[in-house]
């Protein structure tokens, strides 16, 4: 089995609307569990706190490059 090392993932569309949503401010740690081919856990740190986001969000395969 081969390992893949140091793949890439960008956010194309919907970026700002999640930020919105989420509330996201500047010092907020964004931690992305990739659990599928193009699905992600994401969990937000604030002061070193997990936040309790409370809602799932569903995003396009053609979301992401």
């Amino acid at each position: 089995m081969e390992a893949k090392l140091h793949v890439t993932y960008a956010f194309t569309e919907g970026w700002p609307k999640l930020c919105e949503r989420l509330e996201i401010s500047d010092g907020d740690t964004l931690v992305f569990e990739k659990i599928g081919n193009v699905i992600f856990h994401l969990r937000v740190f604030r002061n070193g706190i997990e936040v309790e986001l409370g809602i799932q969000e569903e995003a396009e395969e053609s979301d992401f490059c």
